[in-house]
């Protein structure tokens, strides 16, 4: 399970950053219709995490869309996203991705448990053993 935690947004227009679990990828969605997509010339999301980061430019198409999905490798991933409107206004919203505490805690829980105990000696007595003196 992961926690999904907006950072900050500096923008004159919300872009509608948001994301979602969905197996073992991210999903990242916004809002198409916002006007700041509506008028978008371009755009740029920034997903880093680890020691990668990936950079895409986003054409108003693929901005209209609303949607991109991906695979990290890394259980701490931050997004970015910067919309340029026609007129020269600028959009950006951030998010931080990172693995949840409730999840990873249980995970270690379980590979801390001690083994379960030997078996029980049985209950009937055993022969005695044969002694040499």
């Amino acid at each position: 399970m992961l926690l999904l935690a907006s950072c900050g947004t500096k923008s004159n227009q919300p872009i509608g950053l948001t994301g979602k679990l969905e197996g073992h990828s991210v999903v990242l969605q916004w809002n198409s219709r916002a006007p700041v997509i509506e008028q978008a010339k371009t755009g740029k999301i920034r997903i880093a995490g680890g020691r990668s980061a990936l950079e895409k430019t986003l054409t108003p198409e693929q901005l209209g869309q609303g949607r991109l999905v991906y695979s990290p490798a890394y259980n701490d991933v931050s997004v970015s996203m910067e919309v340029e409107t026609k007129n020269g206004s600028t959009s950006r919203e951030t998010l931080q991705v990172v693995d949840s505490p409730g999840a990873a805690g249980e995970q270690q829980a379980e590979r801390m448990k001690p083994p379960p105990p030997p078996a029980r000696p049985p209950d009937f007595p055993l022969p005695p053993r044969a002694v040499r003196y």
